[in-house]
């Protein structure tokens, strides 16, 4: 049975959409409904017309989106009772600098 799924996510530069319209595609294929939402376009936080709930944010100077925390925080009581993951989104860690520092 497909099921019926809200993947909000926040973004800076445009990375985490991309990657969350990659993850709905995936999804879609998959028999699933997915409904792709913007943080600051979504008009409410009524959670339980879905079955599982994706959230992802870009993070800047270590911390993530404010209305993504602002969404996790008014929905956390949803959140906890349905299927839900977060992906985090980080430039940083992709940069020559970084990697040359981890020494990996």
């Amino acid at each position: 049975m497909p099921e019926r799924v809200l993947l909000v996510y926040g973004t800076t530069e445009g990375h985490t959409a991309k990657i969350a319209k990659y993850m709905s595609e995936v999804l879609t294929e998959r028999g699933d409904n997915v409904e792709v939402a913007d943080v600051r376009e979504l008009a409410h936080y009524d959670l339980r017309a879905y079955s599982a709930v994706l959230v992802g944010a870009s993070m800047h100077v270590g911390k993530h989106d404010a209305k993504i925390r602002d969404f996790v925080a008014k929905t956390v009581a949803d959140l906890n009772r349905l299927p839900s993951a977060f992906f985090s989104v980080s430039l940083t860690a992709a940069s020559k600098k970084t990697w040359r520092a981890c020494r990996c």
